[in-house]
């Protein structure tokens, strides 16, 4: 079974998906090839892989199905100190003159950061700086370099020196889904049991 995700999901759930494939259907060989969304839809799109996994969601199209299969809660990180750092949530109202480090638009986490400030009414938040690497925006955040805003399964922030603070208001979650080859598979049944069998670590 040919499987893709996205780095984080690749690196924070596929792991203990093919964990417990592993242990109910040894039978079964998993391949995981992680890539940014648009090669994981257009590779499941062909046929080269048989699942993907990624933020966001995606229309039913050509032989592809898609489902959510969880909703990821996002996350504001500061440096340490920062005036947020003790809040029990913060939201766009609260980051109004905040620098902001971002990834590339078009991708998954740029349409996230987008998406938390969709409804703020004051302008745009302010972009400090750009970086294609989650782990490098996170590290730059330590620095004190800017904020950031990113899911909490993330996984450079297990020992990351930053204060994670919940993200609330509009676009404080992000759908986790699952494509599919829509053809019928004992593998991919498997694999439906396994990612429903597996709790998202949040």
């Amino acid at each position: 079974l040919e499987v893709g995700g996205i780095e984080t999901l690749a690196a924070a759930f596929l792991p203990d998906v093919v964990a417990r494939m592993a242990a109910t259907h040894p039978d079964i060989a998993v391949r995981v090839t992680v890539a940014q969304t648009s090669t994981l839809h257009a590779q499941v799109k062909d046929g080269t892989l048989d699942a993907a996994l990624f933020f966001g969601t995606r229309p039913h199209d050509d032989g592809v199905q898609c489902g959510v299969i969880a909703h990821a809660p996002l996350m504001l990180i500061v440096p340490p100190g920062h005036r947020l750092a003790a809040r029990a949530s913060a939201g766009h109202d609260d980051v109004a003159h905040e620098r902001f480090l971002v990834t590339a638009p078009g991708c998954a986490y740029r349409r996230m950061f987008e998406a938390a400030f969709r409804s703020r009414v004051d302008g745009e938040p302010v972009i400090a700086g750009q970086s294609d690497s989650v782990a490098a925006i996170v590290r730059m955040v330590e620095r004190g370099l800017g904020c950031a805003i990113v899911p909490r399964m993330v996984p450079a922030l297990a020992d990351a020196r930053v204060a994670i603070v919940p993200w609330h208001g509009e676009g404080a979650t992000v759908p986790v889904s699952l494509a599919w080859r829509a053809r019928a598979s004992s593998a991919m049944t498997a694999l439906h049991e396994a990612v429903a069998a597996v709790e998202m670590q949040h």
